[in-house]
């Protein structure tokens, strides 16, 4: 039980990583505050963890808006009467796949809007609760595609490489207050569940030879917000299976 008591806010917590973080912070004790546009998943994750004996509020979230995402800290903290950690995994991929000379302003947009825009509205609502406490934890959830776009993917990268900074920057301006920031990249993490199919694993090109699962992200997430997190500050911490090491261009790979 590494977060008895703390309330936790996951955004995106419906599906896939989200869902999984969302499980497993219950699972450890904290009530849960999981947010999303889908209120199908929402509602569906938010019973999963009440049966398991859990505790969770859905509130479906345009984490686009700044309003709403204000509006979600808002019902967390007064449903709860506090707010400990902030997860920022809400993302979208991007609707259309471009190279940059023929990318459309408006997809470029609604990416960054959703992926970049969205982390800061909860972050920066969600850092003002934890300033007056004098506690928290965010955990912003991005990818190694910061490192390694793929192709006609930019506002994706751009998105995420950008979550980076931001990261180090709510660190510095953070910190002293006693709330820390960090980040996890994830690399290919099958996302549907935990059963994998094999033609997966066999093309995730990792040094561990298969994709991630939706549960090893969600255990590093619990150490970053926890109490037990309080010397790793600022750090994006690769969870990728050894990808960015990989013989990517080998074809003797899989």
């Amino acid at each position: 039980m590494r977060l008895h008591d703390r309330v936790a806010v996951v955004t995106g917590g419906g599906r896939g990583i989200g869902r999984a973080i969302a499980r497993r912070f219950a699972a450890e004790g904290a009530a849960v505050v999981i947010a999303q546009r889908d209120r199908a998943t929402l509602e569906r994750t938010a019973l999963e963890i009440t049966q398991a004996g859990g505790t969770a509020l859905p509130v479906p979230t345009d984490v686009s808006n700044e309003r709403a995402c204000e509006a979600l800290i808002a019902r967390a903290i007064d449903t709860y009467g506090r707010l400990d950690i902030l997860v920022n995994n809400a993302a979208i991929a991007s609707p259309r796949k471009a190279p940059i000379q023929d990318l459309p302003t408006e997809v470029w947009r609604t990416v960054l809007a959703v992926n970049l825009d969205g982390m800061f509205f909860c972050s920066r609502a969600a850092a003002r609760h934890m300033i007056a406490q004098r506690y928290g934890r965010i955990v912003n959830v991005l990818a190694i595609q910061a490192w390694v776009p793929l192709p006609e993917n930019a506002p994706y990268a751009a998105s995420k490489g950008g979550g980076i900074s931001l990261t180090r920057s709510m660190a510095i301006d953070l910190a002293p207050h006693g709330v820390i920031v960090n980040a996890i990249a994830p690399g290919p993490v099958y996302v549907a569940g935990d059963d994998v199919p094999a033609e997966v694993d066999r093309t995730a090109a990792t040094l561990v030879r298969r994709a991630g699962r939706p549960v090893e992200v969600a255990a590093l997430a619990v150490f970053l917000a926890s109490e037990e997190c309080t010397f790793v500050v600022g750090q994006t911490i690769v969870c990728d299976g050894g990808r960015l090491l990989s013989r990517r261009g080998d074809p003797t790979w899989v």
